[in-house]
C-alpha cells in the first residue's frame, strides 16, 4: 500500500510538472527487455518504470498511445505471471481512485487491447468487461444510470425520482474511515453547503452493503445536515455500472440527470464545477 501511494504521488507530480523528460525518452521500444526475471530482480524499480511509462503515455499522441499499449500487451502475452503483475499495476495507476488519469481514455485503450488479445487467458482478464462498463457508463455528458435504492422505512426509490435539481450523489461504505471523512468534507465545503441551503443542490447519500434497518443511525445523524439517506439493499446497485467497491465516490449530476462530474473523490473540483450549472 505504501508503494502504491508513493507511485501515485510520483505519477501525479510527473503529470503536473513543467519541462519533464517526456520528450527525452521514446515510447518506441520502451518495454524491450521486460521479463518476469527483470521485475523480480527489483520490483520497486520495475513499478516506477511503469509509472514513468504512464507519464509518457499521457503526453503522447493517440496513435502512439495505441502502439505502445499494444507493444506492452504483446510482451505480456509471453508470460502469464508477468501479465498478472502488470495488469494489477495498470488497474491501480490508470483506474485507482487516487489516479490523476482515472477518467481519461488511456485505461479504456488498455482494456480494449487486453480484450482483443487471444494469447492472454480469459480467466486472467475476467475484470475487463466489467471495468469497460464502469468507464463507459456514468461519464461526463451521459445520463446517470438508473437504479433503485431503499430509504430507512424499506421503501424503494429510483435515483431519477431524486434528481429534480442538480444533485451530489455520494456512495459510501459506512465502515470505511475515508468514507466518513468524505461525508465530513462535503459538509464542511462552503460552496456545497450554501448551494444545499438555498435549494440549488441536493445531497443524496447511498450506503452500500447496508439495509434499511442498519441505516437508521446514519439517517438520524446525517439527515438534519441536509442529506437524503438511502441504502443499496435490494436495489440492484451492485449489478449496475457503478463501481461500489471504489467507495467513497461522488458524482455531480445536473437537473436533467446528466453527469457533470464523473466518479471522483475531489470535493474541491466538484464544488468548482457546481458553478457551471
Amino acid at each position: 500500500m505504501k508503494r502504491l501511494v508513493a507511485c501515485l504521488v510520483l505519477l501525479a507530480s510527473l503529470l503536473g510538472s513543467v519541462g519533464c523528460t517526456s520528450s527525452e525518452v521514446s515510447l518506441d521500444g520502451y518495454w524491450d527487455g521486460l521479463s518476469l526475471e527483470s521485475v523480480v530482480a527489483d520490483v520497486e524499480v520495475a513499478e516506477q518504470r511503469f509509472c514513468k511509462w504512464i507519464e509518457l503515455l499521457a503526453k503522447a499522441e493517440p496513435q502512439t498511445q495505441n502502439d505502445s499499449i499494444e507493444a506492452l500487451v504483446e510482451v505480456l502475452e509471453s508470460d502469464r505471471v508477468l501479465s498478472l503483475v502488470v495488469g494489477e499495476w495498470a488497474t491501480n495507476y490508470l483506474y485507482g481512485v487516487g489516479s490523476p488519469l482515472r477518467n481519461q481514455p488511456i485505461y479504456r485503450k488498455w482494456l480494449t487491447a487486453l480484450e482483443k488479445s487471444e494469447a492472454i487467458p480469459d480467466e486472467d482478464k475476467s475484470y475487463v468487461g466489467q471495468h469497460l462498463g464502469y468507464i463507459n457508463h456514468n461519464d461526463v455528458g451521459q445520463r446517470i444510470e438508473e437504479f433503485t435504492m431503499n430509504n430507512r422505512w424499506g421503501e424503494s426509490v429510483a435515483i431519477s425520482d431524486h434528481i429534480a435539481r442538480p444533485t451530489l450523489l455520494l456512495m459510501v461504505d459506512t465502515t470505511c474511515p475515508s468514507c466518513v471523512d468524505m461525508m465530513q468534507s462535503v459538509e464542511e465545503c462552503e460552496p456545497l453547503r450554501k448551494a444545499l441551503q438555498r435549494g440549488a443542490l441536493e445531497w443524496v447519500l447511498v450506503a452500500v452493503g447496508q439495509t434499511p434497518e442498519s441505516i437508521v443511525p446514519l439517517y438520524d445523524e446525517k439527515s438534519p445536515l441536509g442529506w437524503s439517506i438511502f441504502c443499496a439493499s435490494r436495489g440492484g446497485l451492485e449489478e449496475s455500472y457503478f463501481d461500489t467497491s471504489a467507495a467513497p465516490a461522488m458524482w455531480l449530476i445536473d437537473e436533467q440527470g446528466v453527469v457533470v462530474v464523473p466518479m471522483t473523490r475531489d470535493v474541491a473540483h466538484l464544488a468548482k464545477e457546481l458553478k457551471n450549472l
